[in-house]
């Protein structure tokens, strides 16, 4: 995609203007290299004049301080890169959790369920059993956190009164 691209401009203008957030994985070597330096200034500039947003997402590698990076921009550190690419999943995704639960019941339940969310309610459906039910989202995403949803609807069911 980068191939035959004036690089100097297009990342300038990639980190200002076009990407959503921007990840830096602060480093010594971070601070050392031309590229990044030049990113860096784009970034700035952006958050100069997006004061309030969380474009930037500093990651912490190590001690090493850059400037115009300061302590007062939430960043993370000592983070596997699952935790970090889910973190990162996540902040793209706010329903992410959500979604993959909606996904792992309509595995588990088959396409005769019409699962969908109302307000802060699961709704199941199944036409042809004549089935609906109502969870609330929070219980399942708990229930889904410690996999027991397999528990609850593929062994005895929970069937609301």
């Amino acid at each position: 995609m980068l191939w035959g691209k004036n690089l100097y401009t297009y990342l300038y203008d990639l980190y200002k203007d076009k990407a959503r957030y921007c990840v830096m994985f602060i480093s010594k070597h971070y601070k050392e290299k031309l590229w990044t330096n030049h990113e860096r200034k784009a970034i700035q500039e952006r958050i100069f004049s997006e004061f309030d947003s969380d474009y930037l997402l500093p990651v912490r590698l190590d001690d090493t301080e850059i400037d115009g990076v300061g302590r007062t921009i939430g960043f993370v550190e000592n983070k596997t890169a699952e935790e970090l690419a889910y973190m990162i999943a996540k902040k793209l995704d706010k329903d992410l959790d959500i979604n993959i639960m909606l996904r792992s019941l309509q595995n588990m339940l088959g396409n005769d369920y019409n699962i969908n969310i109302e307000g802060g309610e699961v709704c199941f459906v199944n036409e042809s059993e004549n089935f609906e039910a109502q969870y609330p989202v929070s219980v399942l995403l708990e229930m889904h956190k410690y996999g027991l949803l397999e528990h609850m609807f593929i062994g005895p069911a929970i069937v609301p009164n």
